[in-house]
């Protein structure tokens, strides 16, 4: 019954891409300790992933009032309101939890998709460039920079990017 515990199975299923396992590790948490933040990023990117905007924004919502000058706070509600389709509040929140711990990879990432989806593409490849630099072994900026070449049609640089990722999880599809 240890909210660590449950959170740290949570965030690897996560990672695992189990987001059914994730939510339900997720909400064990959150009735063990409705006030703990630690790994709610991760809890947030697996409804967002799943679609789920209700609980979401009730996570978002809960998480802000327990402390909004955490970088998790901020990761998910940048996260809701990437859900919602508000690309400009989305990079507020993103950009208020690097500027909060410039260490959380979850957040540049995040950035680099919004901005993506805003066509700012300069932007987008500086942020997982940050977010590369801060963990240089998560597959996602790596995907992301494959993304962004491929669609300026600058496939050499693309398939860089893409061989990264699959170096980095050669089991995922």
């Amino acid at each position: 019954q240890s909210p660590f515990i449950h959170s740290q199975l949570g965030s690897a299923l996560s990672f695992a891409r189990d987001f059914d396992g994730c939510r339900r590790h997720f909400e064990i948490v959150q009735k063990l300790d409705s006030h703990r933040l630690e790994g709610m990023d991760q809890y947030s990117n697996a409804l967002f992933v799943k679609r789920d905007k209700l609980a979401l924004g009730l996570l978002a919502q809960q998480c802000y009032s327990v402390d909004p000058f955490r970088p998790e706070s901020n990761v998910v509600a940048g996260n809701y309101y990437a859900i919602v389709r508000r690309h400009d509040r989305s990079l507020q929140h993103f950009k208020r939890a690097v500027a909060i711990d410039p260490s959380i990879v979850s957040a540049w990432t995040l950035m680099g998709h919004e901005y993506l989806e805003a066509k700012n593409t300069n932007a987008a490849v500086a942020a997982y460039r940050h977010a590369i630099a801060v963990s240089p072994s998560d597959y996602r900026p790596w995907y992301g920079l494959g993304q962004i070449y491929e669609l300026l049609q600058v496939y050499h640089y693309a398939l860089h990017y893409y061989w990264q990722t699959t170096s980095l999880r050669p089991n995922d599809p």
